[in-house]
């Protein structure tokens, strides 16, 4: 049976190819590991940065919008249009906190997928010529399916 491969394969082969260089550099799992940690932090620290702000923005004035809410607690309509015109007022939009959070799962989605596939016979996403693959699965190239 034919099983199409995964959207996020580009992100888990980026990682792969990022963790498989800092080990080629460092030749440590630990600071290997660390070195591909950092640069996803570092990254996606833009996207964290700013749902922080939004998220601040939003609780600088929810004491305002529970007074809208309980002004207007028995006419939805009235409590919308309130509400549509307290954001632009104030320049705060309710889905700016959890959207650059939702950009941000697939990289870590792929962190993970990335760091436990090195525990696959053989890793999966891993160049087989890498230092790192090499490492893992020393006698690859006699045995094909197994590592070790």
């Amino acid at each position: 049976m034919f099983f199409a491969a995964s959207p996020f394969d580009v992100i888990f082969k980026g990682l792969a190819f990022i963790l498989a260089g800092s080990y080629d550099l460092i030749h440590n799992y630990a600071w290997a590991i660390t070195a591909l940690t950092t640069v996803v932090m570092l990254v996606t620290a833009p996207l964290t940065i700013k749902s922080m702000r939004s998220t601040l923005a939003m609780q600088r004035v929810a004491p305002e919008m529970k007074r809208l809410q309980q002004e207007h607690k028995h006419d939805r309509a009235a409590l919308n249009e309130a509400m549509m015109a307290f954001y632009k007022e104030h320049n705060v939009n309710p889905l700016s906190g959890c959207l650059p959070m939702l950009l941000q799962m697939p990289v870590f989605f792929g962190l993970y997928q990335e760091i436990h596939g090195l525990i696959n016979n053989p890793p999966r996403y891993l160049s087989h010529s890498s230092d790192l693959f090499v490492s893992l699965c020393p006698n690859y190239s006699q045995a094909l399916n197994s590592c070790g």
